[in-house]
């Protein structure tokens, strides 16, 4: 699915408290991240990084970081008015991050207990950024889990975070 002729994805942030049950929070505004350049169906040769990457950190090199990101409310508002029920995409969004989790929970508890030197970690937690596309039929796809997702604002060191930036808004969301 393009939105606007660019492609996007969902980075949506998934608090995990614990994974023996599993029990997970899905933050309910997300970012909504899109390539820098418009996608072209007809390129050749693989055509450029701008079309196909979603990651701001390269995006903002070449447009403004207001370019890159929408709230999934902007989102919902853009299906809806295209006649697509965002909130169906936006469950099965959240049902495909669900499965994900469910069945990383093996390798959730076998890195855990290596990593922590067999500790039993009932307090721990993990912030996950989860990426995911649609497919032109509405299909979710999760593309990536990071485990290390940036919490960094929308400014660079030293220079006063933009308040109304939808990046900066929704990052500070999760930190409050």
């Amino acid at each position: 699915l393009l939105v606007k002729s660019k492609k996007f994805d969902f980075r949506t942030y998934v608090l995990v408290t614990s994974i023996l049950p599993p029990r997970i929070y899905i933050y309910k505004d997300g970012l909504v991240r899109f390539a820098s350049r418009k996608y072209d169906h007809n390129v050749t040769k693989g055509g450029t990084q701008q079309q196909y990457l979603t990651n701001t950190s390269v995006g903002k090199k070449y447009t403004q970081l207001a370019n890159l990101t929408w709230t999934y409310n902007r989102l919902a508002v853009y299906l809806e008015k295209k006649k697509i029920n965002a909130t169906k995409v936006f469950d099965s969004v959240h049902n495909a991050i669900t499965r994900t989790i469910l069945a990383s929970e093996f390798r959730f508890l076998s890195d855990s207990k290596f990593n922590l030197g067999g500790y039993d970690c009932r307090h721990c937690f993990q912030l996950l950024g989860v990426d995911v596309i649609l497919d032109s039929n509405l299909h979710p796809i999760v593309i990536e889990v990071n485990g290390l997702p940036s919490m960094q604002l929308s400014h660079e060191m030293g220079v006063v975070p933009n308040p109304s930036s939808v990046y900066t808004v929704t990052k500070y969301g999760l930190m409050k």
